[in-house]
């Protein structure tokens, strides 16, 4: 199955959308710190430039298995996952991470719920985004994930 081309972001992404610095903060001006977890290494990479360009500490992973091994040795505040990885599941990653280290997750897929033949599971992810991301969503989601977990 072919997968959608790197990053592209729906929406504007201009300066006049450079007010979203200030979500990049979570307590005492210290920079949010968030988990990508997406085995497209291109769309990963490309991701945690936009983000880390808003002020966000990025950490990623290319599978479940590194994603539990960081969120084991880092403070993490929000994790961002495909739903699907090498090696297993984003939703039953997201299961254990919530189970584990009480995170809070945002699910991204190339395919719509429908197609994907998965309702979307609240109790799991604070939202669920297709590719391409809209950038204004997925910052109203992460800030939602960050304060939720407050």
């Amino acid at each position: 199955m072919e997968r959608n081309p790197p990053w592209t972001f729906a929406g504007n992404t201009g300066p006049e959308d450079a007010g979203h610095l200030k979500l990049a903060q979570h307590d005492s001006k210290k920079p949010m710190t968030l988990l990508i977890v997406e085995d497209h290494s291109e769309s990963a990479s490309a991701l945690a430039f936009l983000l880390r360009q808003e002020g966000y500490r990025v950490l990623v992973a290319t599978t479940a298995h590194h994603a539990m091994e960081i969120a084991g040795q880092e403070k993490v505040h929000v994790v961002i996952t495909d739903l699907r990885l090498p090696d297993g599941d984003g939703r039953e990653l997201m299961r254990t991470l919530r189970t584990q280290h009480q995170l809070q997750g945002i699910a991204l897929s190339a395919m719509s719920a429908a197609d994907d033949g998965c309702e979307f599971e609240d109790d799991i992810f604070v939202e669920r985004l297709e590719k391409p991301v809209d950038f204004r969503a997925l910052f109203a989601a992460i800030q939602e994930a960050g304060t939720s977990r407050d």
